[in-house]
């Protein structure tokens, strides 16, 4: 039996890599041509590496450590690329469709979902345009022998919809979905049912904790690692998975409130001493002991422009 991973790239990337911008023009031109446009330039791109190890963190991580289990390749679904392998030579950009990701446009740099609203395009159309209208399962070369483990938030599914229920119906038995309660909802009924029904429970497992954006990719390493769901059937994986979830309970998250960049700043320098600046004690004491909500990448940001300033170096935002 042949194995394919498909999983959602990441707004975190090689930080070594220049990022290619999304400069082109989008206004007196068609969709098709915005994305011949941004084609050419990713196309041209000098600065590249393997798909693999632009992107960076859990998702990827767990992602590339369930298809070495599987002896599987792994895709990554990217709004900025299309469909690409884990081998495929890339640069690093700043592209997404996500409300999740912020972007921030410069001089000469367009943003992709303004950009979409402005051509009345929908994300499985961009999609379509970005693979060159070839079907997804084309592309993977898949046939009845190959099961296609899925791992993917909530916030891809529009982009990859349509190629998954354009499966022939022959096919549908192979496909294993892991994403999150929402994500389910968000897929059409006519697919949820390959589904495996992790739920926050998993964050009460030992080895199993993260965060949201990594939940599909955890939910699937655990189902290979523990719970050997490649000798499985998708009734028999589906069984397993509600007797193992059903010894534990969801772990509640501390409320935490929410503050501004400059009052979290200021606390940031208020115990600045007390930790010796250190980054990891520092996020600890807001989360921990003062109970205050802050992203990761955001509190990073934080950190750097209260570290930068006491060194002397003027922070750019």
């Amino acid at each position: 039996m042949k194995h394919i991973i498909l999983t959602n790239c990441t707004a975190k990337k090689k930080a070594s890599l220049p990022v290619l911008k999304f400069a082109v023009q989008t206004k007196n031109v068609t969709i098709k041509d915005v994305a011949d446009q941004w084609t050419n330039l990713v196309r041209e791109a000098k600065n590249v590496l393997p798909a693999s190890k632009v992107y960076v963190g859990r998702t990827v991580k767990d992602a590339i450590d369930a298809g070495n289990m599987l002896g599987a390749p792994v895709f990554f679904i990217s709004a900025g690329l299309g469909l690409i392998s884990q081998e495929r030579l890339i640069p690093s950009y700043n592209l997404s469709i996500s409300p999740n990701q912020k972007q921030t446009p410069v001089s000469g740099e367009c943003d992709l979902r303004t950009t979409l609203s402005m051509h009345s395009c929908s994300p499985s159309e961009w999609w379509n345009l970005l693979n060159n209208e070839k079907p997804m399962f084309d592309i993977l070369n898949a046939n009845e022998d190959t099961l296609i483990w899925v791992a993917l938030p909530s916030s891809y599914i529009d982009l990859v919809q349509d190629d998954l229920l354009a499966i022939p119906t022959t096919m549908l038995k192979n496909l294993r979905i892991f994403t999150s309660l929402a994500g389910v909802q968000a897929f059409a009924p006519q697919l949820r049912f390959a589904c495996l029904p992790y739920d926050e429970r998993l964050n009460s497992v030992a080895g199993s904790v993260g965060t949201r954006n990594d939940f599909p990719q955890r939910a699937l390493l655990h189902y290979l690692r523990c719970l050997q769901g490649q000798k499985l059937n998708l009734q028999e994986g589906k069984a397993k998975v509600e007797r193992f979830l059903s010894d534990f309970s969801v772990r509640h998250l501390p409320v935490r409130e929410r503050k501004s960049d400059e009052e979290i700043i200021r606390l940031l320098e208020r115990y600045w001493s007390k930790t010796n600046g250190s980054a990891v004690r520092l996020l600890r004491m807001l989360r921990d002991d003062l109970k205050i909500s802050c992203e990761q990448r955001r509190f990073s940001s934080l950190w750097r422009s209260v570290n930068n300033q006491k060194l002397g170096v003027k922070y750019a935002a």
